[in-house]
């Protein structure tokens, strides 16, 4: 498991509303997934605070979370039952809340924050932790890290004489406004991120499309030979090879019109003038593509807060409303960073401070991976098992069915060792 840096604020399911809760005042607590998150809290959030913050860990250090990687809400759950003094939760993934709101581990924040902090939080999280808590929201986060967003070269449309990327497009229709890029110019038509070689290719496609590397078990065996597999592996590896491979560095130099990054690449001016033919003002940036099973990319952040079933803290409010309110924002933007609280006069400044418009980034919902079902060790083999089979799709090897029922083999031949 990566290092995740994750408010999680863990909140209350108890009968009783949270209007009838007594709350009081005390020193705020809040517990990190590990010990070396807590000079986070001191430095990035308790200076806005501005009041004293007790800080504890509920891991000694990530090996240990490692080692939990399939039980990690329960872990939890357990600790903020024998440590009542904990008011929120930090340091841990999305896909864990899920278990936490099931457990009735987490305070309800719908019930709780100010409507509006709730009014303004950005699609892209709010949505999908909406659909977590069935309507209510039990986390928040003021910043989010995993947001991929598709950009373009408008100039390269326009001499195409093709209608530019719209928000919504599927990645099939995205691989057929390549095809008439490569049919009608002498430009690529597609481009994902920055991989280095084939087999960074198909991790950097697990990344962007979720359905691809959503690994399940069912009757004790790995399923990896399923119609979605199937579907995205050939749409992948046909866009891939028919814009000659071409990555991120080919679409900066002004080469390809169209790519798919996580919308931080676009953060650094700075960098981005190391791209000599890149005409920043030809720039223009719409919602990643879709798929049938889900209407975005995938909700990750290292910044979730959730409130302990346990607390009747009132300072536990005032720090988050103080931490996704509109003033924090600000800081964010300021620090070059997308803060998930979201109007017309942050918008704004997102485009004055970066030079674009990227709250397409922010706009569009997305899913949150489900909890894991292997530990991280198998995980990473499986996934890294994938490189072969696809290199194999890839030159040509094989017809994809055949091909993904030979990795499937191989894998649970893997798990039964």
């Amino acid at each position: 498991m990566c290092v995740i840096l994750v408010f999680v604020l863990v909140g209350c399911t108890e009968e009783n509303s949270e209007k009838e809760i007594q709350w009081k005042e005390e020193t705020l607590v809040i517990a990190t997934i590990i010990p070396e998150f807590e000079p986070y809290i001191e430095e990035v959030f308790a200076k806005n605070y501005n009041k004293e913050i007790t800080t504890k860990s509920i891991f000694t250090n990530i090996d240990e979370v490692n080692n939990h990687w399939v039980d990690l809400d329960e872990m939890i759950d357990d600790y903020l039952q024998k440590n009542r003094d904990v008011d929120l939760v930090f340091g841990i993934s999305p896909e864990y809340i899920k278990g936490l709101v099931e457990r009735g581990s987490l305070r309800n924040l719908s019930e709780i924050l100010d409507e509006s902090i709730l009014n303004h939080i950005a699609p892209v999280f709010s949505e999908p932790m909406k659909k977590i808590g069935e309507g209510d929201l039990y986390a928040v986060t003021p910043t989010i890290i995993n947001n991929y967003i598709l950009a373009y070269n408008k100039g390269i449309f326009e001499k195409a004489g093709i209608q530019e990327p719209q928000n919504g497009m599927s990645w099939k229709e995205i691989r057929e406004l390549s095809s008439q890029i490569v049919e009608k110019t002498d430009y690529e038509g597609f481009a994902l991120e920055f991989p280095m070689d084939d087999g960074q290719f198909f991790q950097v496609f697990l990344n962007t499309v979720y359905p691809a590397r959503n690994y399940q078990m069912e009757n004790g065996k790995v399923v990896l030979n399923t119609s979605e597999s199937r579907q995205y592996w050939t749409l992948f590896a046909d866009l891939y090879k028919e814009n000659s491979k071409v990555t991120g560095e080919e679409f900066m130099n002004g080469k390809v019109a169209m790519g798919v990054f996580s919308a931080n690449v676009f953060f650094n001016n700075e960098d981005l003038d190391l791209y000599g033919h890149l005409d920043k003002s030809e720039l223009g940036f719409v919602q990643m593509p879709v798929t049938e099973e889900n209407p975005g990319g995938v909700m990750w952040t290292e910044t979730i807060f959730a409130m302990s079933k346990y607390s009747n803290n009132k300072e536990a409010i005032i720090f988050l409303e103080k931490v996704h309110g509109k003033e924090f924002a600000k800081l964010l933007i300021q620090n070059s960073q997308l803060p998930t609280y979201l109007d017309s006069d942050i918008k704004n400044l997102i485009k004055d401070h970066f030079g674009f418009d990227l709250t397409p980034a922010l706009t569009q919902p997305g899913i949150v991976y489900n909890t894991p079902q292997f530990n991280i060790s198998d995980y990473t083999t499986i996934r890294n098992m994938g490189e072969e089979y696809f290199l194999k799709y890839l030159n040509g090897d094989g017809d994809i069915e055949t091909i993904l029922a030979e990795y499937e083999k191989a894998v649970n031949e893997y798990i039964a060792k």
